[in-house]
């Protein structure tokens, strides 16, 4: 059986909301960051199974309308990650970042019951997504911590 010790989590979020100097028609403009550090510990009641988790996401989002009909929207994700399993056969660590993720959306607000709109993402891969000998076992169960994945390459 294994119980959780110590699971934490905390947020931030800062919003500034500022004219932008980009265009006449341009309004709204809005900045927002997150970031949601979370750490979580366990360990196993019928033998020496231990291990940790820190997640740290970065989030930045900005927010914009051009005119009375026409929205954008643009932002960036990624984080840290470290992740260590101290079971005695099992041990290994890993701290890498994530990947990144980009967005960028625009959005026609002119109908009322329908707002088309076109999105564009992509994933940067800044993560680490093959783990070498003994960084394998940093990989823990879903029930046990936030990220299993560090990245996808």
């Amino acid at each position: 059986m294994i119980s959780k010790l110590f699971c934490a989590s905390a947020s931030f979020l800062a919003i500034v909301v500022t004219q932008p100097a980009l265009s006449q028609e341009a309004s709204n403009l809005q900045f927002q960051t997150s970031a949601t550090p979370a750490f979580v510990s366990w360990h196993s009641t019928r033998g020496s199974g231990k291990g940790y988790q820190s997640f740290s996401p970065i989030e930045g989002i900005t927010k914009f309308t051009v005119g009375s009909t026409v929205s954008a929207e643009a932002g960036v994700r990624t984080g840290y990650i470290s992740s260590s399993n101290e079971t005695p056969l099992m041990r290994g660590t890993v701290s890498t970042l994530t990947d990144t993720t980009t967005h960028l959306q625009f959005a026609y607000e002119g109908f009322e019951n329908v707002q088309p709109f076109v999105t564009f993402d992509m994933n940067l891969p800044t993560g680490k997504e093959t783990l070498r000998g003994r960084e394998k076992n940093a990989v823990m169960d879903r029930d046990l911590v936030f990220q299993t994945r560090f990245g996808e390459g």
